[in-house]
C-alpha cells in the first residue's frame, strides 16, 4: 500500500510546503471551486480508487481514497503535472476529508465502490454460468474437473468478493439455474462441489435445501 507523505519523483520544495499550508488556512468557499472529472485505479495506491478533480485554474488533483478495517478512511492527495504525471504527493489528514466531503469527492468515492462491487458480483456470476455451462465436461464426483482457465477465472471472481457479496451472488447464479428450470440442477451442482466451503457454496446450499424440503423431499445433502 502507498503512503508516502513526499510526491513521487521530485521530493516537496519549501515553496510546495507553503502552497499546501496555504490551502489549508483557506475559507471554506474554496471547497467549492472544483469539478469531479473521472475516477481511476493506479497500482502504485494498491486499495485505493483515485478520484480526479479539476480546480479553477485548471490544476488536476486525485485523491487515492481506500478503507481502513476499522471502516475510517485513509489516503493521499496526488498534484498531476501538466503533461499527465504523477508530481507531488501528501498524505491526507482528517481536515482534509471534512472538505473532500464538502466537495462531493466522497460522494463519489462511495459512488465508484458501489459501482466496482455490483461489476465483482456480475463478473463473478458470469464465471459461475461459463462452468456451468460446461457442466457436461466434468465431474468432481469422479475426479474430473474444469480447465485450469475456467477454474482460475472462476476463484480469481470469487477472491474479490465479500461472504455478502459472495451471498448475493450465489442467489442470483440459483435463481438463473435451478430457479429458472429444476432439470438445470445437474450442472448447478457440479459448480457447487467445486466451491463447496466458501460463502457461495453455503447460499446456494441453503436455497436448494428449502426448495427441496418445500417439495417434500428430505433436503439438500451434498
Amino acid at each position: 500500500m502507498f503512503k508516502p507523505e513526499a510526491g513521487m519523483g521530485a521530493p516537496k520544495t519549501p515553496e510546495q510546503d507553503s502552497e499546501k499550508a496555504q490551502e489549508e488556512q483557506a475559507p471554506e468557499s474554496k471547497a467549492e471551486q472544483i469539478r469531479i472529472i473521472g475516477t481511476s485505479k493506479d497500482s502504485n495506491f494498491e486499495g485505493s480508487t483515485i478520484i480526479k478533480t479539476e480546480g479553477a485554474d485548471g490544476r488536476v488533483i486525485g485523491y487515492a481514497i481506500r478503507q481502513k478495517e476499522d471502516g475510517s478512511l485513509e489516503g493521499n492527495e496526488i498534484r498531476y503535472t501538466s503533461d499527465g504525471e504523477v508530481g507531488p504527493v501528501y498524505q491526507l489528514h482528517e481536515a482534509d476529508f471534512a472538505k473532500l466531503k464538502q466537495q462531493g469527492v466522497l460522494d463519489s468515492y462511495e459512488g465508484a465502490l458501489v459501482a466496482e462491487k455490483s461489476k465483482n458480483v456480475d463478473d463473478a456470476k458470469l464465471a459461475m454460468l461459463r462452468m456451468y455451462m460446461q457442466g457436461e465436461q466434468f465431474d468432481p464426483a469422479w475426479n474430473k474437473y474444469p480447465e485450469d482457465s475456467l477454474m482460475n477465472s472462476a476463484q480469481e471472481a470469487l477472491k474479490n468478493l465479500s461472504s455478502a457479496d459472495q451471498e448475493r451472488m450465489a442467489t442470483e447464479f440459483f435463481n438463473d439455474t435451478i430457479g429458472r428450470n429444476i432439470s438445470n440442477n445437474k450442472n448447478a451442482y457440479k459448480v457447487y462441489m467445486m466451491f463447496k466451503g466458501t460463502p457461495f457454496a453455503e447460499k446456494f446450499k441453503q436455497l436448494e435445501d428449502t426448495r427441496l424440503k418445500e417439495a417434500g423431499y428430505a433436503g439438500f445433502t451434498l
